[in-house]
């Protein structure tokens, strides 16, 4: 019996997140809110919101600028293709979360030193079309890294 074939790598175009970028633009307002009330000094506060402010800018730029396009395989193997053109290939790490409207992609690049940190791609589900989206969850929930002895088409004995 011929061993069966991997499925096709799926190939998803991935756009910024409206829904993120105003969750994240809400929290920092909350944040800062909470830390106006809360403290008493003026220089105090303003240092501490203009803090919070620059940090939910930039939480808000980095949603903007995710990854153009994701090769995903069955084995757990990613292609990340960034906005500039660079490519990277990768391994999807088991802390890889698959939810029904968030999932979290977090991936080891390929030729990684012990010490470097995974990478992660949070990805809410208007960043891709519908059916993309279910894809892309089926791809990172049932996917295989290694072969598995026990559906290799021979019969045990």
């Amino acid at each position: 019996m011929a061993p069966m074939k991997s499925p096709p790598r799926l190939r998803v175009e991935v756009h910024p997140s409206r829904t993120a970028a105003v969750a994240v633009a809400c929290a920092t307002i909350a944040t800062a809110l909470l830390a106006f009330e809360t403290l008493d000094k003026a220089v105090t506060c303003a240092v501490v919101v203009s803090i919070i402010g620059a940090v939910g800018l930039r939480a808000v730029w980095r949603l903007s600028r995710s990854p153009l396009v994701l090769d995903v395989g069955a084995d757990h193997r990613v292609s990340v293709t960034t906005r500039d053109g660079r490519t990277q290939d990768t391994t999807i790490h088991a802390d890889t979360s698959v939810g029904a409207w968030l999932t979290a992609i977090v991936w080891v690049p390929d030729g990684a030193r012990w010490y470097e940190p995974a990478r992660s791609l949070l990805i809410v589900a208007d960043m891709l079309p519908a059916e993309d989206f279910r894809r892309l969850r089926v791809y990172l929930r049932y996917g295989r890294s290694a072969p598995d002895p026990d559906t290799s088409g021979v019969a045990a004995r």
